[in-house]
């Protein structure tokens, strides 16, 4: 999910970059003004997805990382032998 948010926002910067170079060559005005904000918009789009994407995946990572040291306190709390009891039945199936 990261590794697409990086990709969106490099391709903003690069369509960021485009727009600003669009300003170099001799076009026609309305035809250098109309690519030059076709280029800022796709910009903007991608840099807001991209953006969004990446905010998404970090709430949702910290919300995964609060929900495991939440249920991680409650077995501690509980005192579930969860670790021991496999031993124990590993060495009852070897003795008989």
């Amino acid at each position: 999910m990261i590794g697409h948010s990086s990709v969106l926002m490099v391709l903003s910067l690069s369509l960021i970059g485009t727009s600003l170079t669009l300003g170099y060559l001799h076009w026609p005005g309305w035809l250098e003004t109309s690519a030059r904000l076709g280029a800022s918009g796709a910009a903007v789009c991608c840099g807001a997805v991209g953006l969004w994407r990446l905010v998404r995946a970090l709430f949702r990572s910290v919300r995964a990382a609060l929900r495991t040291r939440r249920r991680g306190a409650e077995g501690k709390a509980q005192g579930e032998p969860v670790e021991e009891s496999v031993p124990e039945a590993a060495t009852a199936a070897g003795s008989s």
